[in-house]
């Protein structure tokens, strides 16, 4: 194992002792299941997205013992098993877990919510490294009982100065930009730089600040930006940095910054390879054969919020056939692939919420649209993203430009062949979970074959 491996083995749990809870908050964790129409359901965090390969095989176990066999990475790079079932199987399910150090804290495993580049020391570009700052601050999360308030939502990011994570809207974010210094940002807006040594402190010490000031303000808020006075909020936290920490000094004139993408499936750097999951999930096995590949690298499997798994340190042979292999392990090496870019909800029958099995309807025009593309049709990397939906809540949704296709409610009248099932509308940022249904009426099929943004 390497030694950035060694660095999150070395996580022990504490006695498994029930998280208290502390607010309305309902997002599911590895503790609190969520009853679902196929189960149970357990959102694993995944600080960072790092996991040993020892960590993947027990989440494959669990997967396949405990489960449905499948595990999904969600929109932070965390980890989901579904279909969870049997006696005690919340037990069982934290019993695993916590032997393989994924559940350092009881009290704060569904607070753990740290999202970090994935390419980060990888490819040359940015700032270097990123494991030894999620792992600080994972720590320091779980080790300040106050931050056990937050909710299972607020978000914590990581970003080595490309500006890849900026994107996904954490609540608070350290962007370096220099191999010393780093910018803390609430939300998009750069507050206060510092010495990137004292990133970790300072992003706890910027959460409890948040929860400070909104309990103050006697409001329930479970991010900043719920907050009836962010600005202000953004002012406390800038305040309470720069006063606990000497080299802090706060932002003359902050200014909202924008991002870039998250990488793109393929090759990273000299010996990474980027691999996305089909709409986010694959079988236990083909975790397992990733576990396998990492043991060969860096000992690492790095989940992303692109839905994808990044394995690094690969010898040159090792990462030619993992490219080769990956359409075999149903996982996606080539921004030309339709499935690229195509996410969705979980839909029948998982879901009661839902209106149609939006998966099974996705697989089934994406093989009509591999057909044609092998027949010599246009792809391109620079399509929009569609995430299709089985109802309002649109769960799961990207939060930057896509074409949203969301399923309407069902109608005896119309005929059952009937492509326009799905509303449709291009979504300019993040899509509101509960809006109405948008105006178009596209088929389903035309949206995953020709995704451009209409003029």
């Amino acid at each position: 194992m390497s030694e950035v491996a060694d660095i999150l083995a070395d996580m022990e749990p504490d006695p498994l002792t029930p998280a208290p809870q502390t607010s309305d908050d309902r997002c599911p964790g590895a503790l609190r299941l969520h009853e679902a129409a196929d189960g149970l359901l357990a959102r694993v965090r995944v600080p960072g997205g790092l996991l040993t390969a020892d960590q993947v095989v027990a989440l494959s176990d669990a997967a396949r013992t405990l489960g449905d066999g499948m595990l999904s990475i969600t929109a932070r790079g965390n980890v989901e098993i579904r279909g969870l079932h049997g006696d005690d199987v919340a037990g069982r399910l934290s019993r695993l877990l916590a032997a393989e150090g994924l559940l350092p804290s009881m009290s704060h495993e569904r607070v753990r919510n740290i999202v970090a580049g994935p390419a980060a020391g990888l490819d040359g570009r940015g700032f270097g490294s990123l494991v030894e700052a999620v792992s600080r601050l994972d720590r320091a999360l779980c080790s300040t009982p106050r931050t056990a308030d937050l909710s299972g939502r607020f978000l914590f990011g990581l970003d080595d100065g490309r500006g890849d994570v900026l994107p996904l809207q954490p609540d608070l974010l350290a962007r370096w930009i220099s191999p010393t210094h780093a910018e803390l940002h609430v939300g998009r807006t750069p507050v206060v730089r510092l010495p990137a040594e004292q990133v970790p402190e300072a992003l706890v010490a910027a959460a409890v600040a948040f929860l400070d000031a909104r309990d103050a303000a006697g409001e329930s808020g479970w991010r900043i930006a719920d907050l009836g006075h962010p600005e202000a909020v953004a002012d406390a936290i800038a305040t309470a940095v720069t006063e606990r920490f000497a080299e802090a000094h706060r932002i003359d004139e902050p200014e909202p910054q924008t991002g870039t993408d998250l990488p793109h499936p393929g090759p990273i750097g000299d010996d990474a390879v980027n691999l996305v999951l089909r709409l986010g999930r694959a079988p236990a096995a083909t975790w397992m054969a990733l576990a396998s590949r990492a043991r060969a690298g860096d000992g690492l499997v790095r989940t992303t919020p692109a839905r994808s798994i990044v394995l690094a340190g690969l010898s040159a042979d090792v990462r030619a056939h993992l490219l080769t292999d990956a359409s075999a392990l149903g996982l996606i090496a080539d921004p030309a692939d339709p499935a690229y870019g195509v996410t969705a909800c979980t839909g029948l029958p998982g879901c009661d919420s839902a209106r149609a099995d939006v998966r099974a309807d996705v697989v089934a025009d994406l093989a009509e649209i591999d057909a044609h593309a092998a027949a010599g049709g246009e792809s391109s990397e620079d399509r929009l993203p569609v995430h299709v939906s089985g109802c309002e809540r649109r769960c799961g949704h990207p939060r930057h430009t896509h074409h949203e296709a969301v399923a309407r409610p069902r109608d005896p009248e119309r005929d059952a062949a009937d492509e326009s099932a799905y509303a449709t509308a291009v979504v300019h940022g993040s899509s509101a979970a509960g809006a109405p249904l948008p105006d178009g009426h596209d088929p389903l099929a035309a949206l995953l074959s020709a995704r451009h943004e209409p003029a």
